[in-house]
């Protein structure tokens, strides 16, 4: 990263909801710039305004905003750093699988695997209505790329286990999988019924 950014390239860092504590680290030493307790950011590719999110926004539950607030909040982030990491590895490994729950509803259309999805799409959609020519999320781990005429959906899966990520060039989205050796341009999930995200 510190050969890109010395190149002039931008980086950005927009935290997780695993990331409840970056510091300066990341900005000082590296120079990305990074995006913590805002969890969004619009840029601009080409003419096309882009708002980039994290994807956890799309969650409305009370529940669950109110557990990110505070795993977000200064002093339980002090009072986590006082804790032997293997304890707050195990606190951090509940919570999450907790979290998890939080997600999950009945209501939404079978063409999706389950409500969280529908819901990503959902925010995606209105963003589109509201000013934004893109939407580009993560938290999900489904790489997808949907086109409407009002723009973009890209979300960029999971490094971890997918090895996919995403490129925007003058505006327009890609997406694409690392096979160990190059990137491979793929589709990602799409819809069957074009009809839910236009």
């Amino acid at each position: 990263m510190e050969t890109l950014i010395s190149k002039g390239t931008k980086v950005y860092y927009l935290a997780g909801n695993h990331d409840f504590s970056l510091g300066n680290f990341l900005e000082e030493e590296i120079g990305l710039q990074t995006f913590g307790k805002e969890s969004q950011f619009a840029l601009q590719s080409g003419d096309r305004k882009i708002l980039c999110v994290h994807g956890d926004e799309a969650n409305a539950k009370l529940k669950y905003q109110f557990v990110k607030k505070m795993l977000k909040n200064d002093v339980c982030n002090k009072f986590f750093s006082w804790i032997h990491p293997d304890i707050g590895i195990y606190l951090a490994d509940q919570i999450s699988s907790k979290n998890r729950y939080l997600h999950e509803s009945k209501s939404f259309p079978q063409e999706f695997p389950d409500d969280y999805d529908f819901r990503l799409v959902s925010f995606a959609n209105d963003n589109l209505k509201n000013g934004f020519d893109g939407v580009i999320a993560g938290h999900y781990h489904l790489p997808r790329l949907l086109r409407s005429s009002n723009g973009f959906y890209l979300n960029l899966g999971d490094w971890r286990k997918k090895f996919t990520f995403g490129e925007i060039i003058n505006g327009e989205p890609k997406l694409f999988k690392w096979n160990g050796s190059m990137k491979i341009q793929i589709d990602g999930y799409s819809l069957q019924n074009p009809e839910i995200f236009k």
